[in-house]
This record gives C-alpha cells, sequence and structure tokens, in this order.
C-alpha cells in the first residue's frame, strides 16, 4: 500500500476505510486478523496526528505571513 502511495497512483480502494470497517466488527475476526487490524489503525492514527500537525503549522505560518503584510 505504502509502496503504491509512493508511486503517485490513485488506489483503488480505501485501506484506512477498509480498516476502519473491519475494526468495527472486531468482535467477530479471528485474533489474529483482530491484532493485525488493531496495528495497522494504530499507524493510521499515527499518520492522521502527522498530517494534521502539518496542516496547522501551514495554516498558522500562513496566517503570520497575511497579518505581517497587512500590517507592513
Amino acid at each position: 500500500m505504502e509502496h503504491y502511495r509512493l508511486l503517485n497512483r490513485y488506489c483503488v480502494f480505501s485501506h484506512d476505510e477498509m480498516i476502519c470497517k473491519m475494526a468495527s466488527k472486531a468482535d467477530v475476526l479471528d485474533v489474529v486478523v483482530a491484532s493485525t487490524v488493531q496495528k495497522d489503525m494504530a499507524v493510521m492514527i499515527e499518520e492522521e496526528k502527522r498530517l494534521r500537525e502539518k496542516v496547522d503549522k501551514l495554516v498558522s505560518c500562513r496566517k503570520l505571513y497575511y497579518n505581517e503584510r497587512r500590517n507592513s
């Protein structure tokens, strides 16, 4: 999945959506599958946090830039 993303190709399906759907049915999954889904979900959540922090920094920088230009 990561390799496919690095090639800048659009995914045919959403891996994140599949993981969320599987996690919502965790009580009926095999223990090994449920464990793998939990690990994938943890990675997905950390990636989401990282991306949101990046967006927050960009927005903050942009606000600062526009405020400085407005005040000049």
